[in-house]
């Protein structure tokens, strides 16, 4: 056995004793100390001793510092605690929890004025919308997290920032942007000679190199990355640059050099108990031997890679989908189905989405039948109430004399009417309110089976075009065989990609669109819309350098509103009126009106108008006035809005003055607006801000 693990083992055996022995000492202690601060103290290191070990109970001692910093107002402490809790459950994948503790670190951050835990707080709210795919509202909070760490000189958040913001940018294949964040974190980290921040930043420059086929550049990032871990002798650092640089040549078709690297990867994740690179590794060397040809190899390592990963809990789709491939080129087609059905059980949204569909409807009848026995409830009470008085009124009139009698019982006759008449009147609200809320329930109830029903009949009709141009195509193919040229067969393989980018397309706005309900209220701010129209520039970058579009505005408002909100719709309608529109140069004009504490926001453009007639009905689900040839997209992003924008107290509508040929307007409205001075600004400190 190598003399390295013996030493580990040992090594670990003798750790794992001493943190055993350290657990019981502190335990025995809590049961005597008084001193709050020792104790606390006690709470943490049990805390810290169980987080890589037993997640339940270094939650359980984490809760009960928090409890005791809250009792004794030690506010510092407090903060300390939310912050580790929040990173303890974002780690082990509890996303709600670790975002709970995160928006109470938020608020109490505020409150104690601690600017140093506001900005963590927000950095932890931005990994936990980021690990939920709400880019958007992630890049939202990075980007709060890079003005609060230039303010601070916090340089571990400055770098936190830095790099989040290029990534979530990366992803979302913004990719100049991307490449404008990490040039000054490669810049920064070159200043503080920071090796760590080197790394990390050259693996990410060299992966957007990848993504963009700039395959030099990529592997001359990739190779600095690995050089700087090799210099420090990280191990995990080492295993990720070396299966990047795996992917890479796969990319290339350089099979030898990607195998060279899948298997140093496995070496490294092998002798360092690395389980999940190990297992990305399994991926590496099953795409290889893919992208080869060589399916009896290709079978064995998929075979390996799904074993691996059941047994660590780690499940991985594209292994099943490449058994699938493995299994049908060597001819077992029955393993072959199996395979594929098995990805598409992990990859199938849609399943989930109809689960979770009943379950709310489910959810909507139990509270249903909840609010009919509270009801019964109400009115029992009041028929055992006006029995009490009248028994009240009784045994006052026995025990009271003849001529007192008839004074007390005229004053008590008098009381008993106006307290039963403020007695019922107080049940007949709370029965009316009761049974309000009941109406709210079923008419919710009636509602939502209407959308289901609505939403199953277009979502299937839209969804069945594309599946049905891609079987039509496969048909083709297995017609004519042998007989196609391989022009016409590049034809028809273009075709099938093209309708399977659109039922990708409609699946991603059908899941998004049917999430609204589910999505949680934002927090209300204080908003520049000036503000928010140039970050909607920001992110249509691309297209409006492309298109010559101009985006017109002046003297925008601040208001009080839900910022994320407003600023997807907005980003909605001027994605719409640069896409339909054939003038050269796309205008958008953007003004706004305020009366009656509402605010009314007008996009206008210059693009292809719309009738009259079909001013309602441009915002129902997957409806289109123009073809799909001439105009790509599923349909859905009217719709979503609107939906988005009543779910949030608000709503958007096709002025009425819109007609075919003579651009658009579409009016967004908007409830409770609070107008700032500029001068209760400029006192408000960065905390408020």
């Amino acid at each position: 056995m190598n003399s390295k693990l013996l030493i580990g083992i040992f090594c670990f055996l003798i750790c794992g004793q001493i943190q055993a022995s350290r657990i019981d000492d502190l335990k025995r202690a809590l049961e005597t100390e008084g001193n709050d601060t020792l104790l606390l103290e006690h709470y943490s290191e049990l805390f810290d001793l169980y987080k890589y070990v037993n997640i339940d109970s270094s939650a359980y001692f984490g809760k009960k510092g928090l409890a005791l910093a809250e009792e004794k107002n030690l506010h510092s402490k407090e903060l300390s605690i939310l912050m580790r809790l929040g990173w303890l459950q974002a780690q082990n994948g509890n996303l709600d929890k670790s975002r709970a503790y995160y928006q109470k670190l938020e608020t109490q951050s505020k409150s104690y004025k601690d600017t140093l835990h506001l900005a963590i707080a927000l950095n932890g709210l931005g990994s936990c919308s980021w690990q939920s795919d709400q880019y958007e509202l992630a890049l939202e909070k990075f980007q709060k997290v890079y003005q609060f760490a230039s303010y601070l000189d916090n340089k571990q958040l400055f770098k936190m920032a830095l790099n989040n913001i290029g990534l979530i940018n990366a992803n979302q294949e913004r990719y100049t942007i991307a490449l404008e964040y990490f040039d000054k974190l490669l810049k920064f980290s070159l200043e503080e000679k920071d090796s760590a921040g080197l790394f990390i930043t050259y693996l990410n420059i060299g992966n957007i190199h990848t993504d963009t086929k700039e395959y030099d550049k990529a592997e001359q990032e990739l190779t600095q990355a690995l050089n700087i871990a090799l210099d420090s002798d990280l191990y995990n650092d080492i295993s990720l640059a070396y299966i990047h640089l795996g992917f890479l040549y796969l990319d290339q078709k350089q099979y030898t050099k990607a195998t060279k690297y899948a298997d140093l990867t496995l070496k490294y994740a092998k002798e360092y108990g690395l389980k999940i690179m190990q297992a990305d590794a399994y991926v590496l060397k099953a795409k290889i031997y893919s992208a080869m040809e060589r399916y009896q190899d290709l079978k064995k390592w998929v075979e390996i890679g799904i074993a691996f990963s059941d047994s660590i809990g780690y499940f991985e789709p594209d292994l099943y989908n490449l058994q699938a491939t493995a299994y049908e080129k060597t001819g077992d087609f029955k393993l072959a189905y199996l395979a594929q059905t098995k990805f598409h059980q992990l990859k199938d949204s849609l399943f989930t989405l109809d689960k979770e569909k009943e379950f709310a409807a489910l959810q909507i009848s139990f509270q249903s039948k909840e609010k009919d026995a509270e009801n019964a409830q109400l009115l029992k009470e009041k028929d055992n109430q006006t029995l009490a008085l009248k028994q009240k009124s009784i045994i006052i009139g026995m025990i009271s004399t003849v001529l007192l009698l008839l004074f007390l019982l005229a004053l008590q006759q008098i009381f008993a009417r106006n307290k039963a008449r403020k007695m019922n009147d107080f049940l007949e609200r709370e029965v009316y309110k009761r049974t309000e809320e009941l109406n709210r329930s079923n008419d919710q109830l009636t509602k939502s089976n209407d959308e289901i029903k609505k939403f199953a009949y277009i979502a299937s009709h839209d969804l069945k075009e594309p599946i049905r141009n891609i079987g039509g195509f496969i048909s083709l193919i297995q017609r004519k065989g042998d007989d196609l040229d391989r022009e016409t067969q590049k034809e028809y393989l273009e075709f099938i990609q093209k309708s399977n980018d659109q039922l990708t397309d409609l699946v991603d706005s059908i899941l998004k669109y049917s999430n609204i309900d589910a999505e949680k209220h934002p927090n209300k701010e204080v908003t520049n819309l000036e503000n928010i129209i140039e970050e909607v520039k920001v992110l249509l970058w691309g297209t409006i350098k492309e298109k010559n579009v101009q985006i017109v505005y002046n003297e925008l408002p601040i208001i009080y509103c839900y910022p994320y909100v407003i600023k997807v719709v907005i980003k909605n309608l001027i994605e719409n009126g640069i896409k339909y529109n054939h003038n050269s140069t796309p205008i958008i004009t953007i003004r706004s009106e305020e009366a009656n504490n509402k605010i009314k926001i007008f996009i206008t453009d210059n693009g292809i108008g719309i009738h009259p007639d079909f001013h309602e009905r441009v915002f129902e689900m997957f409806y289109r006035l123009n073809s799909r040839k001439e105009y790509m997209g599923s349909g859905m992003g009217l719709a979503y809005s609107k939906k988005l924008l009543e779910k949030f107290a608000g709503d958007v509508r096709v002025s009425p003055d819109t007609t075919e040929g003579n651009g658009s307007t579409f009016i967004i409205t908007l409830d409770t607006t609070r107008v700032v001075e500029e001068e209760e600004e400029e006192e408000e400190g960065i905390i408020d801000s």
